[in-house]
């Protein structure tokens, strides 16, 4: 059973929910461009919930985002695909000229502070469960198929399955293979 999704099909909904331009309260736009970044961000860096909305926008220079892991107690450097730079840069411009500024990346503008983990796993586990990311997951966290389908991403670019199993951060073989599906 494949536990992640395909790379391009959550990229595409990613890009078109953030382009999106039936909804008019700002808020509402903000939440939907967060949603979007989110998923674009997570399968290109397989970082976990709590790592992604810790980002700061100081993290990001270019195509390279430079993460603090918890999980490793330490940064590490990303190298992001040019169609999440490219949002990921207009998100920022678009922010900083709608007022909505912050050092964080995922910021909600009505608390003044970072989402929420339930917020970010609803915004995944919503989409999973609408066929938007491709066929639905049951029984297995939305979140976990993002690392996973960025670590799929790293084994097809590089064919090398001692990587992805770094990606993932998990110390069995047998392991590894059973989330790529190899």
């Amino acid at each position: 059973m494949r536990l992640f999704f395909n790379y391009k099909t959550v990229q595409d909904y990613a890009v078109q929910i953030y382009q999106a331009d039936t909804i008019s309260k700002p808020k509402e736009v903000l939440d939907k461009r967060s949603e979007a970044i989110l998923l674009l961000v997570a399968i290109d860096t397989g970082l976990m919930i709590t790592d992604l909305l810790n980002l700061r926008h100081s993290d990001i220079k270019g195509d390279v985002l430079t993460a603090n892991v918890n999980r490793l107690n330490k940064a590490v450097k990303y190298t992001l695909s040019s169609v999440t730079a490219k949002h990921l840069l207009n998100y920022k411009e678009w922010r900083k000229a709608s007022n909505m500024g912050s050092h964080l990346v995922f910021n909600n503008v009505v608390t003044g502070k970072a989402y929420s983990r339930q917020w970010a796993y609803n915004r995944v586990d919503i989409a999973n469960s609408s066929g938007s990311l491709g066929r639905y997951r049951k029984n297995v966290g939305a979140s976990r198929i993002l690392r996973a389908t960025a670590a799929r991403r790293v084994y097809d670019l590089t064919n090398d399955l001692d990587k992805a199993q770094a990606f993932l951060g998990i110390a069995r073989k047998a392991a590894a293979k059973k989330i790529l599906a190899l």
